[in-house]
């Protein structure tokens, strides 16, 4: 199974394989004879964490463990 994640602005695109994050090119979910969706696509938000300014990981947004109050920008 390839998990699609991303289009890109340079006609790439970021998919997955075997837990490795890859930059597709060409993007293989513009074949649809060679490929077809499994399931409906679905958005996730992740916040990357930052803390005494070093990153130190990423943080998904479920509406469990961290809640989107609004944005500004």
């Amino acid at each position: 199974m390839i998990e699609y994640l991303q289009d890109r602005a340079e006609g790439t695109c970021f998919i997955r394989v075997d837990d490795q994050v890859v930059d597709a090119d060409p993007c293989l979910a513009d074949d649809d004879r060679t490929f077809r969706l499994a399931t409906k696509p679905r958005t996730e938000w992740w916040i990357r964490v930052v803390v005494d300014r070093v990153p130190v990981g990423w943080v998904m947004v479920d509406g469990k463990a961290v809640k989107q109050s609004g944005r500004t920008f």
